[in-house]
């Protein structure tokens, strides 16, 4: 116990030292291959979704969840990203054919983008319902009528509100205050 509070990543450290082949993703030849001859992929990431993806103003990079996503498999495959900002007003797999992008990480799972030809949609690397925050005496029913806010350049988050509360009134906004 005293080991576990001085030294949180003891066990995994000592994991990766002495079993290296159950923490190492084993590929096949053919993906070694395609590892070692691979361009750099281009990342399309839609900026906006803070945690999700975000543009770091002071930085000028992309940084949030997805980015820590891609570094991590960066670090344990070998292949190597460029991150490409795609503004959160934009269609996703538009920007994809359009831009010549090799993927686009953070797309939220809408009918358009399952039906889409010019690509493949993967399972869900993060699952992220979206909440609302109401007042504290709301009595929340998804099937009630309510008046809620976005900002006017979520336009996907229209849509998913539109399909999933189709019974809330909504109204855009400029900026978050």
């Amino acid at each position: 116990l005293k080991i576990q509070l001085e030294e949180p990543d003891f066990q995994n450290q000592l994991i990766d030292t002495y079993f290296p082949t159950i923490t190492n993703v084993p590929f096949t030849k053919e993906e070694l291959d395609y590892i070692a001859h691979a361009p750099i992929l281009k990342i399309g990431c839609i900026v906006g979704m803070a945690p999700i993806s975000y543009l770091n103003e002071k930085t000028g990079k992309i940084e949030g969840i997805m980015i820590d996503f891609y570094e991590r498999i960066a670090e344990n495959s070998g292949l190597q990203f460029e991150y490409i900002p795609i503004s959160v007003d934009k269609n996703p797999i538009l920007a994809m054919k359009n831009d010549q992008l090799d993927m686009v990480g953070g797309i939220i799972k809408l009918d358009r983008n399952l039906s889409n030809r010019h690509g493949n949609l993967s399972r869900e690397i993060l699952n992220c319902e979206v909440a609302l925050y109401g007042q504290r005496n709301l009595d929340f029913h998804e099937n009630g009528s309510y008046k809620i806010a976005i900002l006017k350049e979520w336009t996907v988050f229209k849509e998913y509100i539109e399909k999933k509360f189709p019974n809330f009134e909504i109204t855009y906004y400029s900026t978050p205050r």
